[in-house]
């Protein structure tokens, strides 16, 4: 039951991902509570625990009144309307001698004493 009510989106799981794990926490610690008493419970713990704040307020804002299957299609589309699919991030290592911080500026070849 803790597991469920602190239940957060990783940065590296998807909403797909989230959801099922919410489904399977709450089965596991109510397992014998109805669709009807499941729905509103699974809704708001998906609203409070996605990672994206955007999304949050969108859910929270424009879709007040749909169940929890509902609630997780529009949280999709959001998603993937806005770009905010996980991606890998990726981290660049510098070689081990690394480029000079200095840069030398050549010598001009132009002379540039007057001429009188």
């Amino acid at each position: 039951m803790r597991d469920f009510e602190s239940r957060r989106q990783s940065d590296s799981e998807s909403l797909a991902e989230f959801e099922q794990v919410l489904r399977t926490l709450h089965r596991e610690a109510w397992p014998d509570q109805t669709e009807e008493q499941r729905d509103p419970v699974l809704k708001r713990r998906f609203e409070e625990g996605v990672a994206s704040a955007e999304l949050r307020q969108y859910l929270s804002l424009h879709h007040r009144d749909l169940n929890f299957r509902q609630t997780t299609e529009k949280a999709r589309i959001f998603a993937a309307t806005m770009g905010e699919t996980k991606s890998k991030k990726s981290v660049r290592f510098m070689s081990e001698s690394p480029a000079p911080a200095i840069h030398h500026m050549a010598v001009p070849t132009i002379d540039f004493t007057p001429v009188v």
